[in-house]
């Protein structure tokens, strides 16, 4: 897998257009463009990242402060997991929603690279129009505002009844080509959400979570991130477990479902895959997605109900004939329940 992944990177000096943003294409991919900056150019910077590893935390409140914590220490176990819920599907159970919030305007679907809108031959997925049954509703379309100013969508989930789930380039934003670095804001989260029909309404969010290896460096293979909302609506909708294990996950049966940009508005869509390849901190499958998908779960039964294994990120790179997401290793892991506190 380095091997491809070194080829990678000679190939991806190239200028890729994400759902009509000019971005880097290196940059997306986590390779800094030459003389670029990551100091965020129109949001709250990350301060001096010299003595901090690729796993430390860093934070942005809804507030502005930006909050560094302590790279996890690995407890020598070779697997782990958290359970999930299905939680109540009564809307009343969740806290805080919103039900008067209106969807944004000009929602850009943002991709991981150039490629994260990848259809791998027959398009594979399927319409889920029961967004309101579990698991289905444990996913939400994601809005906020990135320090270009423009609005875009992504996919989460929630892991915990005010927590969900995503891409780290849908929490911090790297745009090379314009030199624009910076956390995103004004996040929203759309459980269940199905075209116009926003079924458990809306949550904000109180703070954005993601690692140094993204923030800082733009390693795709560090690119997750978590968002701790101002509801408890996983209460209603329930929520799904992580998991992590050294072991390969090749041949394991997932799924992954979320909002692509190439399908109607607001639509959710899954498709079921096997695991093709595992990496140490990425997985590779053949599962259809395209841009807007940035963020899923890659799901797999167990953990009391369903569990994370991975977060969806990027399309087709480098002759690899495979869609790729981001690990959840045991660092990963610890990050991911340390933002649920």
């Amino acid at each position: 897998m380095n091997t491809l992944l070194d080829g990678a990177v000679r190939r991806w000096r190239k200028i890729a257009v994400i759902s009509g943003a000019a971005i880097s294409l290196s940059a997306a991919l986590g390779v800094p463009a030459a003389g670029a900056t990551t100091a965020a150019t129109k949001a709250a910077p990350v301060v001096s990242t010299a003595a901090a590893g690729p796993s430390t935390p860093v934070s942005r409140s809804a507030d502005g402060k930006v909050l560094r914590g302590v790279t996890p220490k690995s407890g020598g176990a070779t697997s782990g997991a958290a359970e999930g819920t299905r939680g109540t599907g009564k809307v009343s159970n969740g806290q805080g929603a919103s039900f008067t919030r209106k969807f944004p305007k000009n929602v850009k679907m943002l991709g991981g690279d150039v490629n994260a809108e990848t259809v791998i031959g027959a398009d594979g997925r399927t319409q889920v129009t029961a967004t309101t049954t579990y698991p289905h509703r444990v996913n939400g379309k994601l809005t906020f505002t990135a320090p270009n100013g423009l609005t875009y969508g992504c996919t989460a989930w929630l892991y915990d009844n005010d927590t969900v789930a995503t891409a780290g380039h849908c929490i911090y934003f790297h745009d090379n080509a314009n030199n624009v670095h910076g956390w995103n804001s004004n996040f929203v989260f759309w459980p269940g959400r199905n075209g116009a029909s926003a079924p458990y309404g809306s949550c904000g969010w109180t703070n954005a979570y993601s690692v140094n290896g993204w923030t800082a460096s733009q390693n795709p293979e560090y690119d997750y991130g978590a968002i701790k909302l101002n509801c408890t609506i996983g209460n209603s909708t329930g929520w799904f477990g992580l998991r992590w294990q050294t072991a390969t996950y090749d041949g394991t049966v997932a799924n992954i479902t979320g909002y692509p940009g190439d399908k109607p508005a607001n639509t959710m869509w899954q498709m079921d895959g096997a695991i093709a390849s595992s990496g140490v901190r990425q997985l590779f499958y053949s599962i259809d997605t395209f841009g807007g998908q940035s963020g899923s779960a890659v799901r797999i039964s167990g953990c009391g109900a369903y569990c994370g294994i991975a977060i969806h990120a990027y399309g087709l790179y480098g002759g690899s004939p495979y869609n790729r997401g981001t690990r959840i290793t045991e660092a990963a892991f610890n990050n991911l329940n340390a933002w649920k506190v």
